[in-house]
């Protein structure tokens, strides 16, 4: 239990400093929990310093592409929240305040915005149940799904607060996401609901203009389409598919496609598939 791990490894974009995070157990009054911590060192390990303190969990750190800025979340007001700290020194600051949770994010290619996806959060007359105790409910009747946000780091409304946008308003459960290099498309891709079935057996793969809110359906088969990734010069997408239909626990390979649409090409196979 006092052992503690690296759980986190992120190479700054010019390569010389390293992000890290480090998990530990707190065991003191009334906590019990795991919390990770993270840190920056240069890239052969010395003068390693704390970035962040205190008991409450800091995760999955990123650099800024201009290398300046970590962005990173913390449940440090019960909420799993949106940080950005600059490296060169002063305190992190919270940009979103959510009421169910952020997870996994991704800076855009030019730095003005950071995209995430979060679940669905209760609607007013779940919320009012809740406090009135009447809070049974039939078990999957109405779906939370996960969706694509966007907020904007340099542009913020009348009252202060950075300006945020929720980019697929579908009803469609998103998993994982990709910015092109021009930081004007996001690729995705989604399954009918974020239960395991409608999620393996039915995810698919679209494309969205941030700006505009178009979105082009790239990939709809039989197979399970995930995981994609733009190419350097952003005229491909590659990704990875299972078989056709799906058989779980099956094969499952690298495809590449045009993101104008095409038939995709299947790479070469690894030894273990």
């Amino acid at each position: 239990m006092k052992m503690k791990n690296v759980t986190a490894v992120r190479p700054s974009p010019d390569g010389k400093k390293i992000l890290y995070t480090v998990r530990e157990a707190v065991m003191t009054g009334e906590h019990s929990e795991y919390i990770n911590r993270i840190y920056v060192c240069n890239a052969d390990g010395s003068d390693s310093i704390q970035l962040t303190k205190g008991d409450k969990n800091s995760s999955n750190p990123k650099w800024s592409p201009d290398g300046q800025w970590v962005a990173f979340t913390s449940d440090r007001d019960s909420k799993n929240n949106l940080y950005i700290l600059p490296l060169l020194g002063g305190e992190s600051e919270k940009i979103t305040d959510v009421k169910t949770s952020v997870g996994e994010f991704d800076w855009s290619p030019d730095g003005k915005a950071i995209a995430f996806i979060m679940i669905d959060s209760a609607t007013s007359q779940e919320e009012k149940n809740k406090k009135e105790k009447n809070d049974w409910y039939f078990m999957n009747e109405q779906v939370k799904q996960n969706r694509l946000y966007v907020i904007w780091l340099n542009d913020k409304d009348s009252t202060g607060k950075r300006i945020q946008t929720m980019l697929t308003k579908e009803d469609r459960n998103i998993n994982h996401f990709s910015w092109s290099p021009d930081s004007k498309w996001i690729a995705y891709d989604f399954g009918k609901t974020p239960m395991v079935g409608d999620n393996i057996n039915f995810s698919d793969i679209a494309i969205l203009n941030v700006a505009t809110g178009e979105n082009k359906l790239i990939l709809n088969t039989n197979a399970a389409e995930e995981n994609p990734k733009f190419s350097l010069d952003g005229k491909m997408i590659a990704y990875e598919c299972s078989e056709d239909t799906v058989v779980w626990g099956g094969k499952s390979f690298i495809k590449i496609i045009p993101v104008e649409g095409g038939a995709p090409l299947t790479l070469a196979p690894t030894p273990d598939r």
